[in-house]
């Protein structure tokens, strides 16, 4: 077995890094992407000009949200879990080459000692809020009920919460 070059290790910590920064935008492109669909969704109703009160064909488009709204967020939570992943092979990097670890400690934010898993944890559930918010109040304008709105935002915060502990869990192990 050959021993690893230099190269390697410049090449294996790109890749980690842009595994880092893609799995990121993704995680912006799907929470936009499903608040157009949700917002899309409503629109269908206008559109389609469904009745105002809660009819089969909009309990239809409600479930459709449901489906999209939880299906974001755990793409979203998924994504978590690639950028969690992809900062432990950093790490481990810096660890087998000390060098590494000596120029990333002259970047700016370096100093940021949290633990992979935690560092960042904020922004998926700022997604998921926001899907959640959407999905609340794409439900009122279908079904004009405070009561299935509420539950849908509950849902989703519920899922969002679950699934990025999940991202968590399953990085660490």
């Amino acid at each position: 077995m050959t021993t690893p070059s230099e190269g390697d290790y410049h090449s294996y910590y790109a890749a980690a890094h842009h595994d880092a920064w893609w799995a990121k935008t993704q995680q912006w492109a799907a929470a936009g992407w499903a608040l157009a669909l949700l917002g899309g969704i409503v629109g269908l109703a206008t559109v389609l000009d469904l009745p105002a009160a809660p009819t089969t064909g909009r309990c239809v488009l409600a479930a459709l949200q449901v489906t999209v709204a939880l299906g974001s967020v755990a793409y979203i939570a998924r994504l978590h879990h690639d950028t969690i992943r992809a900062r432990q092979i950093t790490a481990k990097l810096r660890e087998l080459r000390p060098e590494l670890l000596t120029v990333a400690q002259q970047m700016p934010g370096w100093k940021d000692s949290r633990p992979d898993d935690v560092r960042g944890a904020v922004f998926p559930l700022l997604l998921a809020a926001a899907v959640a918010i959407a999905h609340s109040l794409g439900t009122y304008a279908l079904l004009k009920s405070g009561g299935w709105s509420a539950g849908a935002a509950i849902l989703d915060v519920v899922v969002g919460l679950g699934l990025v502990a999940w991202a968590r869990k399953a990085a660490a192990g």
